[in-house]
Parts: C-alpha cells; sequence; structure tokens
C-alpha cells in the first residue's frame, strides 16, 4: 500500500444466474483521497488542498508529467507550486505557519 487512503466500495446490484440469465456479479469501485485531508476525491472541492478548486484546475494535464492538473501541486510545471501563482500562503512548505 501506499501513503493515499483509499476507500473501497462493492455493490451487488442483484446478482443473476441462471441457465438463459447472467448478469455481473458486482461492481468495484476504488476511491483515493488525494491530499490526506479526511474527504474522499469524489466529494473534494480542492483535491490537491492547494487552494484552489478543482473546478478551476480542470482534469486536464498542462505539464505533461502524467498527474491531472486538479491533482497535481504544480500544474504547469515551473518549479513553482501552484498556490504561489495564485497568490496564497503556501501552508504545505510553511514549517513555522508564520506565512513566510
Amino acid at each position: 500500500m501506499d501513503e493515499w487512503r483509499y476507500r473501497l466500495r462493492i455493490t451487488n446490484p442483484g446478482y443473476v444466474c441462471h441457465d438463459t440469465t447472467f448478469s455481473p456479479p458486482a461492481r468495484l469501485d476504488v476511491e483515493s483521497d488525494w491530499d490526506n485531508d479526511g474527504v474522499l476525491n469524489y466529494i473534494d472541492l480542492d483535491d490537491d488542498n492547494d487552494g484552489i478548486l478543482d473546478t478551476d484546475e480542470g482534469d486536464g494535464d498542462l505539464d505533461g508529467d502524467g498527474i491531472r492538473n486538479k491533482l497535481d501541486l504544480d500544474s504547469d510545471g515551473d518549479g513553482c507550486f501552484d498556490v504561489k501563482e495564485a497568490g496564497f500562503t503556501d501552508n504545505i512548505l510553511d514549517e513555522t505557519g508564520d506565512g513566510i
């Protein structure tokens, strides 16, 4: 397992297996919490917790690193975190909590 949190949801919508009828036995959904804030990504408004809404960052991959923009802390790959470029305080690297 890795450092990310996942929730597995297995559902059985009415399994049917007869001589003439067959339905899929179950559905497996893997849900993750990319930023470990306790809110699963499918309901989290900011999956990477950088202060920028996922709806603003989008699902694209601007820098081509294989990480969707809404999950990428540096979505344009310029070495500067998106939170700084947006004018917010970078609490990820602010170890003392003084805003510097």
